[in-house]
């Protein structure tokens, strides 16, 4: 297992062991407590490193925490925008390393919730079947615990003046205070029952439009323009929004004039891999090598 994964050089290195079936257990009831009192909006203050979908790439993982410790040490806080399963071949890694990060400092990694976190996608591309290859007996059980604390986690952070989410902009959410009434604790945020919801996990930004559209992601999915963008930011007095949810060819991309930054830290894609580094000159894109 661990021999299949690869440094930026082409070295093996190898991630953490299985965890046994009690321990992960443990570990979940306990992320699951720690995290259940959190806001649909968590506040996190700079300097901060956010880091964007992971899907199982563990070396990127370890690159991005090596990039935090190096560029804004000390008091750096980590944020994570979602999608760390599926697709990649160490999702489950990747999850228990994050869990036992945000229990060890609280105060320092922050975990929001992404599209991936949910039972549909999640069941359908791959961390399903993982967890059934790993915990053959018990892999229902602990497949449910992990939707319970996906459901828990956060839908986005306002990390100094910059806005952090997973997908985009949503309909009928123009406040920062629209987004502290979110509902937590859905396994399954619907398109047409909890539109908001599903709309911050799925929806992307657009130059080429207006308004909102709707997206190629499916029913309840919208494209959103740099109109809607800035209406929100001016509104809520913010500097821009950071997101993840798309791989950019040069390894981050800009949208609406500069106000909306997406960064992606998983390679599996093909393509380049980023982070984003908010400190008191504002946000900075951050190429991993």
């Amino acid at each position: 297992m661990g021999a299949s994964v690869t440094d930026y050089a082409g070295k093996p290195v190898l991630p953490p062991s299985l965890v046994g079936e009690t321990e992960l257990l443990e570990l979940l009831d306990e992320m699951i407590e720690s995290i259940v009192t959190l806001p649909p909006l968590i506040t996190v203050k700079p300097p901060a490193l956010v880091v964007g979908d992971l899907h199982g790439d563990y070396i990127s993982l370890l690159k991005a925490l090596s990039v935090a410790g190096k560029l804004c040490m000390p008091g750096c806080r980590v944020v994570f925008l979602g999608d760390y399963v599926d697709r990649g071949p160490h999702q489950h890694e990747i999850i228990v390393e994050l869990m036992r990060l945000r229990l060890s400092d609280p105060d320092k990694y922050f975990m929001i919730r992404g599209n991936h976190e949910t039972w549909s996608i999640s069941f359908r591309y791959g961390f399903r079947k993982t967890l059934a290859r790993m915990y053959p007996n018990t892999w229902a059980i602990i497949y449910d615990r992990f939707l319970r604390m996906f459901a828990g986690l956060p839908y986005a952070a306002l990390i100094g003046d910059y806005l952090g989410i997973h997908g985009g902009l949503p309909k009928g959410a123009s406040r920062l205070a629209d987004f502290m009434g979110l509902r937590k604790g859905l396994v399954e945020p619907l398109p047409n029952e909890n539109e908001i919801e599903y709309q911050i996990l799925w929806n992307d930004p657009s130059d080429q439009i207006r308004g909102f559209i709707p997206g190629h992601r499916g029913p309840g999915s919208y494209l959103f323009g740099p109109d809607v963008t800035k209406a929100f930011i001016e509104r809520n007095s913010l500097k821009g929004i950071i997101r993840s949810h798309e791989p950019a060819p040069k390894g981050f991309a800009y949208y609406h004039g500069g106000l909306v930054l997406n960064v992606f830290t998983c390679r599996y894609y093909g393509y380049p891999t980023s982070v984003a580094l908010v400190d008191e000159r504002g946000v900075k894109p951050i190429l991993l090598e």
